[in-house]
């Protein structure tokens, strides 16, 4: 795939990295309604009520090139985030995913780990080259790290 600005991504975050997500803008997204992506949050993902919820996010990571996740010092607990991961993982024929991470201290989610998965530094020419990355991967389990 040539991962140009025509890549679509599928962003999983914290609610309280609304603007960190809001600046990967060069690519479209297919979770682009943040107030809505927001509300899983109020929702259990084990809930029989996130079921209508989930099949709205099944289907845009489904239709996503790219699964980037913005990580913070939370995001390995997260529940939300652990379901899009695993979602994304089974997901056939996917590319790599893309770790954009808030400090290199924070946990990564397990989800993450052998997935294919780029870990970068919240970075715009990083998030670039990842992003290319991911996109040209073809179901990768082997993992990097971009550093400066």
């Amino acid at each position: 795939m040539n991962a140009s600005a025509a890549t679509k991504l599928y962003i999983c975050h914290e609610p309280d990295h609304d603007l960190i997500a809001a600046k990967l803008d060069a690519w479209p997204r297919t979770n682009s309604d943040i107030a809505r992506y927001n509300q899983r949050h109020s929702i259990n993902p084990e809930s029989e009520l996130a079921e209508p919820l989930k099949t709205e996010l099944r289907a845009q990571i489904h239709a996503a090139d790219v699964v980037v996740c913005v990580v913070g010092q939370a995001t390995f607990l997260d529940p939300w985030i652990k379901w899009e991961l695993t979602t994304a993982r089974s997901k056939t024929h996917r590319g790599g995913f893309v770790a954009v991470m808030l400090d290199d201290l924070y946990a990564h989610p397990p989800s993450l780990i052998g997935a294919g998965t780029m870990f970068i530094k919240l970075k715009r020419t990083f998030v670039m080259d990842a992003i290319a990355w991911a996109a040209d991967q073809q179901d990768p389990c082997e993992d990097f790290i971009l550093e400066d």
